[in-house]
């Protein structure tokens, strides 16, 4: 599940050269997502991280209603729980979920 802003956030992170993709890669897998993940206008509009841009993934999480929120990212994880949405590292999530 992606929506189209969260789309361009994940494209733009994965230009970085740290990730070592060029521009037909990511046009390649910006073409599978379009393909294969279900694509979902966020309802609402969020304004609660530090990260502007996570922003992005808990207006996806609340249209989608999606049970947890899995990351690493710290800007996210201090947010837990976000209207009822755990927000777990995958550590965290393994053990909370799959034990």
């Amino acid at each position: 599940m992606v929506s189209p802003p969260l789309l361009e956030e994940i494209l733009s992170t994965l230009s970085r050269p740290i990730f070592e993709l060029d521009q037909k890669d990511i046009d390649r897998l910006k073409n599978f997502v379009n393909l294969h993940a279900h694509i979902l206008q966020p309802l609402e509009s969020v304004d609660v991280c530090r990260d502007a841009s996570d922003n992005a993934i808990l207006e996806c999480a609340l249209a989608g209603r999606v049970d947890a929120i899995i990351t690493g990212d710290k800007d996210l994880l201090v947010l837990d729980p976000f209207h009822g949405i755990p927000i777990v590292s995958p550590k965290a999530f393994i053990n909370r979920f799959l034990a």
